[in-house]
C-alpha cells in the first residue's frame, strides 16, 4: 500500500471491516459454546492478485514502471476467496463496504501516516 506513493516501501493493506467482523466473532453469544476454529472473513468479490493490484494503482493513482510477476509456489491453490458462511451463521455479519471503497479508505490512511511521518 505504501509503495502506491511513497515509491519506495511496501505494506499489506488493512481492513476495517475483518475487525469489525472479528469483534462480533467474539462478542456472539453464539459463539460461547464452540470449539475454537477457524473462521474466514472477506468479502464475496474473487479476483486475481494482478486484478488487486491494477485497482490499487487506480485508486492511488499511480502505476509501477514494470511489475516483477512470479508463478505461485509449488501446491499454492489456484483459486481464493473467503468462505464466509459460517461467520454469517455465528454473527450474522456481512461485508459493509466494497473492496473498491476499502482499499480507497486503507490508501487514504496509509497516505496521512506516511505524510504525517515525513516519510514521503
Amino acid at each position: 500500500m505504501e509503495r502506491s506513493f511513497c515509491k519506495e516501501r511496501t505494506k499489506s493493506v488493512g481492513d476495517h471491516n475483518a475487525v469489525r467482523a472479528m469483534q462480533l466473532l467474539m462478542d456472539s453469544q453464539k459463539t460461547d459454546s464452540q470449539p475454537v476454529e477457524t473462521v474466514h472473513i472477506g468479502g464475496t468479490e474473487e479476483l486475481s492478485m494482478r486484478e488487486l493490484a491494477e485497482r490499487l494503482f487506480r485508486i492511488a493513482g499511480w502505476h509501477p514502471k514494470a511489475l516483477d510477476i512470479h508463478d505461485a509456489p509449488a501446491g499454492s491453490g489456484k483459486r481464493r476467496l473467503a468462505k464466509i458462511e459460517k461467520l454469517k451463521k455465528l454473527t450474522d455479519w456481512k461485508p459493509e463496504i466494497s473492496l473498491d471503497e476499502g482499499l480507497r479508505r486503507s490508501h487514504e490512511w496509509y497516505s496521512a501516516r506516511a505524510t504525517e511521518r515525513g516519510d514521503c
